[in-house]
């Protein structure tokens, strides 16, 4: 209940424009490596591997370092919940005149038919997995306002069964959204 309450409380300072980034260089091989040392114990036991891939010129994000880091464990955490063995990827590479991170695995993937709105509070694609497995249903809104509060974007591709990658685009000036 305390978490539920704790993100509802983070959604709603992003939402209502009391929370803005203060951007800074981030280390993206860094903050990745703390994130995974968070779930490497689970995933050891559960056979799954963490990787990390930096492309050229991808290994800084010009963003808030805490932010960034919510982004990644709350993805890291959904990738672990719906992988039972396989491999979670953090990647990041240059796009666009920003920078893309992208968190994939080879989980059990999302339909189609759901993945317009994983975006939405409390939204679960598998309502009955995931009560099962825990999560509160506001992780990936709180992707998305971080991302859109640094006037970036968030997006999914998922196959059933084969697994997912959400795409978290940051540009490289910050554009706040108010």
């Amino acid at each position: 209940m305390q978490r539920i309450v704790d993100e509802l409380l983070d959604l709603s300072r992003i939402e209502s424009g009391h929370w803005h980034p203060h951007p800074q260089m981030v280390r993206i091989g860094d903050l990745a490596a703390e994130v995974f040392s968070r779930f490497r114990e689970a995933a050891s036991s559960g056979g799954i591997d963490l990787t990390t891939r930096l492309g050229k010129s991808g290994e800084e994000v010009y963003a808030d370092r805490t932010a960034v880091e919510q982004i990644l464990v709350n993805l890291v955490e959904n990738a672990m919940r719906h992988t039972n063995a396989g491999r979670i990827v953090i990647a990041s590479e240059r796009h666009d005149r920003g920078m893309v991170l992208t968190v994939s695995d080879t989980g059990s993937g999302i339909d189609a038919e759901h993945l317009p709105r994983i975006f939405e509070r409390f939204y679960r694609a598998d309502r009955g997995r995931s009560r099962q497995a825990g999560g509160t249903g506001l992780g990936l809104a709180i992707v998305k306002h971080l991302a859109e509060a640094h006037g970036g974007s968030v997006s999914a591709e998922s196959t059933a069964g084969a697994g997912t990658t959400v795409s978290v685009y940051f540009p490289d000036q910050n554009i706040v959204v108010t």
